[in-house]
Protein backbone atom coordinates (compact mmCIF):
# COMPACT_ATOMS: atom_id res chain seq x y z
CA UNK A 1 0.00 0.00 0.00
CA UNK A 2 1.54 3.17 -1.18
CA UNK A 3 1.58 5.62 1.83
CA UNK A 4 2.32 9.18 2.74
CA UNK A 5 2.13 11.25 5.90
CA UNK A 6 2.16 14.84 5.53
CA UNK A 7 1.22 18.20 8.04
CA UNK A 8 -0.89 20.40 6.27
CA UNK A 9 -1.48 24.10 7.26
CA UNK A 10 -4.76 25.02 5.42
CA UNK A 11 -7.29 24.82 7.94
CA UNK A 12 -10.12 24.38 5.57
CA UNK A 13 -8.64 21.54 4.11
CA UNK A 14 -8.61 20.11 7.76
CA UNK A 15 -12.13 20.86 8.62
CA UNK A 16 -13.53 19.55 5.33
CA UNK A 17 -11.91 16.09 6.66
CA UNK A 18 -13.06 16.02 9.77
CA UNK A 19 -16.34 17.02 8.90
CA UNK A 20 -16.94 14.19 6.74
CA UNK A 21 -15.37 11.38 8.69
CA UNK A 22 -17.35 9.08 11.65
CA UNK A 23 -14.81 9.86 14.26
CA UNK A 24 -14.84 13.56 13.19
CA UNK A 25 -16.39 14.80 15.80
CA UNK A 26 -16.44 18.65 16.74
CA UNK A 27 -13.66 18.35 19.34
CA UNK A 28 -11.11 17.46 16.55
CA UNK A 29 -12.21 20.90 14.85
CA UNK A 30 -9.20 23.26 14.24
CA UNK A 31 -11.19 25.97 16.17
CA UNK A 32 -11.22 23.72 19.52
CA UNK A 33 -8.02 21.90 18.64
CA UNK A 34 -6.47 25.89 19.13
CA UNK A 35 -8.26 27.44 21.46
CA UNK A 36 -6.33 25.40 24.49
CA UNK A 37 -3.21 27.97 23.26
CA UNK A 38 -0.72 24.78 22.53
CA UNK A 39 0.63 24.10 19.38
CA UNK A 40 -0.89 21.59 16.63
CA UNK A 41 0.25 19.74 14.57
CA UNK A 42 -2.22 18.59 11.43
CA UNK A 43 -1.42 15.49 10.07
CA UNK A 44 -3.52 13.59 7.04
CA UNK A 45 -2.31 10.22 5.55
CA UNK A 46 -2.41 10.07 1.83
CA UNK A 47 -2.80 6.85 -0.87
CA UNK A 48 -2.20 8.06 -4.28
CA UNK A 49 -2.52 11.25 -3.18
CA UNK A 50 -5.89 11.02 -1.24
CA UNK A 51 -6.59 11.28 2.20
CA UNK A 52 -7.23 8.08 4.42
CA UNK A 53 -6.31 9.28 7.67
CA UNK A 54 -5.99 12.13 9.76
CA UNK A 55 -4.79 13.06 13.13
CA UNK A 56 -3.58 15.99 15.38
CA UNK A 57 -0.53 16.62 17.30
CA UNK A 58 -1.36 18.77 20.55
CA UNK A 59 1.94 20.00 21.76
CA UNK A 60 2.86 21.43 24.93
CA UNK A 61 6.73 21.42 26.11
CA UNK A 62 7.63 19.71 23.35
CA UNK A 63 5.34 16.70 24.26
CA UNK A 64 2.26 15.61 22.79
CA UNK A 65 -0.79 15.73 25.34
CA UNK A 66 -4.47 14.90 25.21
CA UNK A 67 -7.69 14.48 27.42
CA UNK A 68 -7.67 18.25 27.26
CA UNK A 69 -10.25 19.75 29.80
CA UNK A 70 -14.28 19.71 28.41
CA UNK A 71 -12.79 18.01 24.95
CA UNK A 72 -13.14 14.25 23.51
CA UNK A 73 -12.32 11.75 20.94
CA UNK A 74 -9.18 13.84 19.73
CA UNK A 75 -7.63 10.95 18.19
CA UNK A 76 -7.15 9.12 14.65
CA UNK A 77 -9.91 9.41 12.00
CA UNK A 78 -10.30 7.85 8.89
CA UNK A 79 -11.85 9.26 5.28
CA UNK A 80 -15.17 8.30 4.63
CA UNK A 81 -14.29 5.64 2.02
CA UNK A 82 -12.19 4.27 4.73
CA UNK A 83 -14.58 3.96 7.19
CA UNK A 84 -17.60 2.77 4.99
CA UNK A 85 -15.27 -0.49 3.95
CA UNK A 86 -16.53 -3.86 4.97
CA UNK A 87 -15.47 -7.15 5.82
CA UNK A 88 -11.52 -8.06 5.35
CA UNK A 89 -11.28 -4.65 3.55
CA UNK A 90 -11.67 -2.63 6.02
CA UNK A 91 -9.88 -4.91 8.17
CA UNK A 92 -6.69 -4.81 5.91
CA UNK A 93 -6.59 -1.06 5.14
CA UNK A 94 -7.74 0.42 8.86
CA UNK A 95 -4.77 -1.88 9.97
CA UNK A 96 -1.90 -1.11 7.21
CA UNK A 97 -2.49 2.76 7.44
CA UNK A 98 -3.13 2.96 11.48
CA UNK A 99 0.40 1.10 11.65
CA UNK A 100 2.22 3.11 8.81
CA UNK A 101 0.31 6.78 11.60
CA UNK A 102 1.98 5.04 14.29
CA UNK A 103 5.44 4.16 12.86
CA UNK A 104 5.36 7.93 11.65
CA UNK A 105 4.58 10.08 14.65
CA UNK A 106 6.21 7.75 17.14
CA UNK A 107 9.73 8.79 15.20
CA UNK A 108 8.61 12.64 15.00
CA UNK A 109 7.54 12.85 18.54
CA UNK A 110 8.93 11.28 21.99
CA UNK A 111 5.40 10.71 23.19
CA UNK A 112 2.52 10.50 21.85
CA UNK A 113 -1.27 10.36 23.30
CA UNK A 114 -4.86 9.74 21.54
CA UNK A 115 -8.50 9.50 22.49
CA UNK A 116 -10.46 7.24 20.30
CA UNK A 117 -13.41 7.36 18.96
CA UNK A 118 -15.79 4.77 20.13
CA UNK A 119 -16.34 3.92 16.62
CA UNK A 120 -12.98 2.60 16.14
CA UNK A 121 -12.77 -0.42 18.42
CA UNK A 122 -9.51 -2.38 16.92
CA UNK A 123 -6.78 -1.40 19.00
CA UNK A 124 -4.60 -4.10 17.72
CA UNK A 125 -2.38 -1.55 15.81
CA UNK A 126 -1.01 0.16 19.07
CA UNK A 127 -1.05 -3.45 21.19
CA UNK A 128 1.39 -4.68 18.15
CA UNK A 129 3.29 -1.75 17.73
CA UNK A 130 3.74 -2.71 21.64
CA UNK A 131 4.78 -6.36 21.29
CA UNK A 132 6.99 -5.68 18.17
CA UNK A 133 8.75 -2.28 19.49
CA UNK A 134 9.83 -3.14 22.73
CA UNK A 135 13.15 -1.01 22.52
CA UNK A 136 10.34 1.77 22.47
CA UNK A 137 7.87 3.34 25.01
CA UNK A 138 5.08 1.56 25.06
CA UNK A 139 1.05 2.73 24.31
CA UNK A 140 -0.68 2.37 28.00
CA UNK A 141 -4.17 2.14 27.22
CA UNK A 142 -6.94 2.86 29.50
CA UNK A 143 -10.65 1.75 28.56
CA UNK A 144 -13.57 4.16 29.31
CA UNK A 145 -17.21 3.75 28.65
CA UNK A 146 -18.97 6.85 27.18
CA UNK A 147 -23.41 6.50 26.71
CA UNK A 148 -25.58 6.95 23.34
CA UNK A 149 -28.62 7.54 22.08
CA UNK A 150 -29.09 7.09 18.51
CA UNK A 151 -31.32 9.62 17.43
CA UNK A 152 -31.67 8.16 14.07
CA UNK A 153 -33.91 5.63 15.05
CA UNK A 154 -36.28 7.51 16.65
CA UNK A 155 -39.07 9.83 15.53
CA UNK A 156 -41.11 10.02 18.97
CA UNK A 157 -40.08 10.93 21.80
CA UNK A 158 -43.07 10.09 23.61
CA UNK A 159 -42.89 6.45 22.55
CA UNK A 160 -38.64 6.91 23.46
CA UNK A 161 -40.49 8.12 27.28
CA UNK A 162 -41.92 4.59 27.23
CA UNK A 163 -38.06 2.81 27.22
CA UNK A 164 -36.54 4.97 30.05
CA UNK A 165 -36.64 3.86 33.62
CA UNK A 166 -39.56 4.32 35.91
CA UNK A 167 -37.65 6.71 37.98
CA UNK A 168 -36.69 8.94 35.37
CA UNK A 169 -40.70 9.49 33.98
CA UNK A 170 -41.34 10.29 37.31
CA UNK A 171 -38.12 12.95 37.17
CA UNK A 172 -40.65 14.46 34.14
CA UNK A 173 -43.96 14.57 36.16
CA UNK A 174 -42.09 16.37 39.02
CA UNK A 175 -41.02 19.21 36.81
CA UNK A 176 -44.53 19.27 35.12
CA UNK A 177 -45.78 19.73 39.17
CA UNK A 178 -43.23 22.57 39.33
CA UNK A 179 -43.47 24.21 36.41
CA UNK A 180 -40.05 23.94 34.70
CA UNK A 181 -39.66 25.25 31.24
CA UNK A 182 -36.67 24.85 29.16
CA UNK A 183 -35.78 27.42 26.70
CA UNK A 184 -33.05 26.66 23.78
CA UNK A 185 -30.44 29.75 23.54
CA UNK A 186 -27.22 30.53 21.70
CA UNK A 187 -26.91 33.51 24.63
CA UNK A 188 -24.48 32.14 26.52
CA UNK A 189 -24.51 34.29 30.16
CA UNK A 190 -25.13 33.15 33.28
CA UNK A 191 -23.74 29.98 31.97
CA UNK A 192 -20.39 30.11 33.04
CA UNK A 193 -20.82 31.38 36.76
CA UNK A 194 -23.72 28.41 37.04
CA UNK A 195 -20.85 26.30 36.44
CA UNK A 196 -18.73 27.94 38.77
CA UNK A 197 -21.05 28.08 41.70
CA UNK A 198 -22.03 24.33 41.05
CA UNK A 199 -18.67 23.08 41.50
CA UNK A 200 -18.06 25.33 44.24
CA UNK A 201 -21.00 23.39 46.33
CA UNK A 202 -18.90 20.37 45.55
CA UNK A 203 -16.26 21.89 46.91
CA UNK A 204 -14.59 21.84 43.54
CA UNK A 205 -12.66 24.65 42.43
CA UNK A 206 -12.69 25.70 39.46
CA UNK A 207 -8.95 27.16 37.74
CA UNK A 208 -8.48 30.30 35.81
CA UNK A 209 -7.37 28.30 33.03
CA UNK A 210 -10.38 26.12 32.89
CA UNK A 211 -12.95 28.86 33.08
CA UNK A 212 -11.25 30.94 30.44
CA UNK A 213 -11.94 27.32 28.06
CA UNK A 214 -15.09 26.95 28.94
CA UNK A 215 -15.67 30.78 28.35
CA UNK A 216 -14.18 30.24 24.75
CA UNK A 217 -16.09 26.60 24.44
CA UNK A 218 -19.70 28.51 25.13
CA UNK A 219 -18.56 31.24 22.37
CA UNK A 220 -18.24 29.05 19.62
CA UNK A 221 -22.08 28.57 20.08
CA UNK A 222 -22.51 32.10 19.36
CA UNK A 223 -20.07 32.91 17.27
CA UNK A 224 -19.54 29.98 14.83
CA UNK A 225 -23.19 28.49 15.73
CA UNK A 226 -21.38 24.85 16.87
CA UNK A 227 -23.82 24.19 19.45
CA UNK A 228 -26.63 25.48 21.73
CA UNK A 229 -27.12 25.80 25.37
CA UNK A 230 -30.68 24.45 27.26
CA UNK A 231 -31.72 26.76 29.88
CA UNK A 232 -34.08 25.66 32.47
CA UNK A 233 -36.20 27.93 34.59
CA UNK A 234 -38.35 27.50 38.41
CA UNK A 235 -41.91 28.98 38.33
CA UNK A 236 -40.62 31.81 39.05
CA UNK A 237 -38.92 32.17 35.98
CA UNK A 238 -35.43 31.66 38.16
CA UNK A 239 -32.43 30.56 35.75
CA UNK A 240 -31.20 27.13 37.70
CA UNK A 241 -29.65 24.89 35.20
CA UNK A 242 -28.29 24.53 31.99
CA UNK A 243 -27.54 22.22 29.20
CA UNK A 244 -24.48 23.07 27.15
CA UNK A 245 -23.94 20.99 23.68
CA UNK A 246 -22.13 21.13 21.06
CA UNK A 247 -22.46 19.44 17.63
CA UNK A 248 -21.08 18.60 14.47
CA UNK A 249 -22.39 16.54 11.35
CA UNK A 250 -23.35 13.24 13.21
CA UNK A 251 -23.10 13.86 17.03
CA UNK A 252 -24.19 15.95 19.53
CA UNK A 253 -22.63 16.27 22.45
CA UNK A 254 -23.04 16.86 26.16
CA UNK A 255 -20.53 19.43 27.01
CA UNK A 256 -21.36 20.35 30.91
CA UNK A 257 -24.65 20.05 33.08
CA UNK A 258 -24.77 22.77 35.48
CA UNK A 259 -27.58 23.24 38.05
CA UNK A 260 -28.13 25.29 41.50
CA UNK A 261 -29.59 24.23 44.84
CA UNK A 262 -32.76 25.37 43.63
CA UNK A 263 -32.98 22.37 40.79
CA UNK A 264 -32.55 20.10 43.04
CA UNK A 265 -35.60 17.65 43.52
CA UNK A 266 -37.72 18.63 40.61
CA UNK A 267 -36.66 16.76 38.09
CA UNK A 268 -35.20 19.20 36.26
CA UNK A 269 -31.83 17.08 34.85
CA UNK A 270 -33.94 14.86 33.41
CA UNK A 271 -36.25 17.59 31.49
CA UNK A 272 -33.30 19.14 30.43
CA UNK A 273 -31.94 15.50 29.26
CA UNK A 274 -35.35 14.83 27.51
CA UNK A 275 -35.41 18.10 25.32
CA UNK A 276 -31.84 17.25 24.09
CA UNK A 277 -32.68 13.78 23.01
CA UNK A 278 -35.69 15.71 21.03
CA UNK A 279 -33.18 18.44 19.38
CA UNK A 280 -30.96 15.40 18.58
CA UNK A 281 -33.73 13.24 17.05
CA UNK A 282 -35.33 16.24 14.71
CA UNK A 283 -31.60 16.54 12.92
CA UNK A 284 -31.08 12.78 13.38
CA UNK A 285 -27.54 12.81 15.33
CA UNK A 286 -26.12 10.36 17.60
CA UNK A 287 -26.28 11.79 21.03
CA UNK A 288 -23.71 11.14 22.92
CA UNK A 289 -23.25 11.92 26.78
CA UNK A 290 -19.16 11.85 26.53
CA UNK A 291 -18.44 9.77 29.30
CA UNK A 292 -20.19 7.37 32.03
CA UNK A 293 -17.28 6.26 33.70
CA UNK A 294 -18.32 6.51 37.69
CA UNK A 295 -21.05 4.68 39.24
CA UNK A 296 -23.81 7.25 39.85
CA UNK A 297 -23.14 9.32 36.68
CA UNK A 298 -23.35 5.87 34.61
CA UNK A 299 -26.32 4.71 36.18
CA UNK A 300 -28.69 7.52 35.37
CA UNK A 301 -27.24 7.86 31.92
CA UNK A 302 -28.50 4.35 31.12
CA UNK A 303 -31.58 4.75 32.91
CA UNK A 304 -32.10 7.49 30.10
CA UNK A 305 -32.11 4.48 27.60
CA UNK A 306 -28.58 5.30 26.88
CA UNK A 307 -26.38 2.48 25.06
CA UNK A 308 -23.24 1.94 26.31
CA UNK A 309 -19.87 1.96 24.49
CA UNK A 310 -16.04 1.52 25.06
CA UNK A 311 -13.35 3.89 24.02
CA UNK A 312 -9.80 3.91 24.39
CA UNK A 313 -7.27 6.45 25.71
Amino acid sequence: MNLKMELINPKDVWNDFVNDSEQGVVFNKSEILEIYGYKVDYWIVFKKDMPKLAIAIIIKNKSAVNNLPFSYYQGPMFSKDVNELKGIKKFEWTTKILTFAIQKLTHEYRNISFSLHWSLNDIRPFTWFNELSPEKPNFNIKPKYTAIIDCRKNDSINDYILNIRRDRRQDLRYANDNYITIKKTQKTNEVLELYIETLKEKKIQVTDNESNILESLLNLTKNKKMGYILKAYNKNQEFIAAQFVLEDKYYSHGVALVGSKKANGLGVKTLLNLEWIKESMSKKLILDYNGANSPNLADYKHSMSAEPKIFFN
